[in-house]
């Protein structure tokens, strides 16, 4: 009677410690592409400001200021971890997300960005950062970008 009842207890356990285990790699396992998190319909509002360099004073001047808002996307890019952000009618830069969301570029020469080379972060899954520049010659764009996505705003 003693070994029949330890055998049902050790069969019982058996099935609840597979079930566990089941279920967490179920959970865990279940966010195959890390962007997906990412991807949808995103309300931008981009700060950015133009600075031409004056020769005579020797120093950056801004020119002008303008704040963007745009409804835009993100979408996944053709690398793995790419991600595709349109953030303004017709502007969109490409990057890659590591998985605790930092956004970083795969040719950071493109842009010159803050944080050593970080071009951003989202926070949670539902806001998003972005601080960058472009240069071209004596002009540069000053970018500073926030999103919120949209509820419902899956892709």
């Amino acid at each position: 009677m003693f070994n029949l009842k330890t055998k049902i207890m050790k069969k019982n356990t058996t099935i609840l410690v597979s079930t566990i285990v089941v279920m967490l790699f179920f959970f865990t396992g279940c966010d195959k592409d890390i962007r997906d998190r990412y991807t949808g319909t995103w309300k931008f509002e981009t700060k950015k400001c133009l600075y031409i360099f004056d020769e005579e004073l020797q120093a950056w001047v801004p020119t002008q200021k303008d704040t963007i808002y745009f409804l835009g996307k993100i979408s996944p890019g053709s690398s793995e971890r790419e991600l595709i952000i349109q953030f303004s009618e017709n502007e969109e830069i490409s990057a890659y997300v590591s998985k605790n969301g930092d956004l970083g570029l795969k040719y950071p020469a493109e842009y010159n960005v803050c944080h050593k080379c970080r071009l951003g972060h989202f926070m949670k899954q539902n806001k998003i950062y972005l601080d960058f520049y472009q240069f071209n010659g004596n002009i540069v764009n000053d970018y500073h970008v926030y999103g919120t996505k949209k509820k419902g705003g899956k892709q």
